[in-house]
């Protein structure tokens, strides 16, 4: 893991310097993947990874509106690969603002399957903290709890899940 790390450091810093929507959206490709969420403070409503930074950079309280919804077209987001627990991940975030109906337990169920077998933490915590956010919304503190119990060290979700009381 440290030297996939590395690398994507590396490519990180690279790309950095260019202004082009491609090199841009490959950084935060590469943040999203690597849970940088604070490398972008300012990522524009067009852009494919605009809500999972808002996800990932508020607190549940904050994070839960939108009062503008952007409207994302991804199809207008080429050359971007994402492996699949981050495209489903961004899809199901996506849903989590625009259609909260449409998220079930279905969703929960995709997302550990395909994160089944990795050992990269940044997986599991993002995973986590988006299953406690959605078990609260269904009024699941139970759930919540066990959903947050792991990741309450986390340097950017530690705060919120070690305030939950369910």
């Amino acid at each position: 893991f440290s030297n996939l790390s590395r690398h994507f450091e590396t490519a990180y810093g690279k790309l950095q310097p260019f202004s082009t929507l491609l090199a841009q959206q490959t950084c935060r490709a590469i943040a999203f993947k690597m849970s940088w969420f604070r490398e972008h403070q300012e990522v524009p409503a067009s852009s494919l990874f605009f809500l999972a930074w808002h996800f990932f950079t508020h607190s549940y309280e904050d994070a839960t509106v939108i009062h503008d919804l952007p409207i994302i077209h991804s199809r207008h987001q080429q050359g971007i690969v994402l492996d699949g627990f981050h495209s489903e991940l961004l899809e199901a975030i996506q849903r989590y603002y625009s259609d909260r109906s449409k998220l079930n337990y279905n969703w929960i169920d995709k997302l550990e399957r395909l994160a089944d077998g990795i050992i990269n933490r940044n997986y599991l915590d993002k995973l986590n903290l988006f299953k406690a956010r959605l078990y609260r919304d269904w009024q699941n503190p139970e759930q919540a709890k066990i959903a947050y119990r792991s990741i309450r060290t986390h340097p950017e979700f530690g705060m919120e899940a070690s305030s939950f009381n369910g």
